[in-house]
């Protein structure tokens, strides 16, 4: 994977760092406008499970309030005082157990829980993060400890033709013979070394 701080673009590789130790079997890139369009590729249930990243407070509460199995946490210093209260047994519950109730299926959460949570469910199979940077989505997947089914990383228009446009060259490069790709990826990263602002995972 390479990252661009200076742009803000990023792109995951095979085996990407993004995913330590653990294997996402598809990344799906979006370029939604709503985050409950990115809702409508998967199914939440008892064993698929989904971990949602919301941009606000608000979008997390409202979304968790229009799923059948649906809760949200928020940070405890938010405004909303009520729906901190209403939060409090189910965040002392995944801090204690690393896993999210039975009867939750998908749980919205914000930039509050980037760290220091850990979630090791095996039922937890999607991620959906509604983020473009690369910092982001970096840390909110580090917090699922578990092999996942999908991650999908709802982007805005600029971001996701980008990405498009380099998926693209990694399918053509893909098909070239080991030599031949071997030379090519060593002429890309010396020029990305030489490049300002950019961070490289090899």
């Amino acid at each position: 994977i390479y990252i661009n701080q200076k742009r803000n673009m990023f792109y995951l590789l095979d085996d990407s760092d993004l995913l330590p130790k653990y294997n996402a079997e598809e990344v799906i890139y979006c370029n939604y406008t709503y985050l409950k369009s990115s809702l409508k590729l998967v199914e939440p249930r008892e064993d698929n499970k989904v971990i949602v990243y919301c941009a606000s407070a608000k979008s997390a509460v409202h979304m968790a309030a229009q799923q059948a199995n649906g809760a949200y946490l928020i940070s405890n210093y938010n405004r909303d005082k009520e729906a901190v209260e209403k939060q409090q047994e189910l965040y002392h519950y995944l801090i204690k157990n690393e896993k999210l109730p039975d009867d939750v299926y998908i749980l919205f959460m914000t930039s509050a829980y980037r760290e220091g949570v850990e979630i090791k469910d095996p039922a937890v199979k999607n991620v959906i993060i509604d983020a473009s940077d690369e910092i982001t989505i970096s840390q909110f997947i580090g917090r699922i400890r578990a092999d996942l089914r999908k991650v999908i990383i709802n982007t805005n228009k600029l971001q996701y033709d980008r990405i498009m446009a380099i998926d693209e060259e990694y399918k053509k490069l893909k098909e070239l013979p080991e030599v031949e790709l071997a030379e090519y990826y060593g002429k890309q990263l010396a020029k990305i070394e030489k490049q300002e602002n950019i961070t490289l995972y090899v």
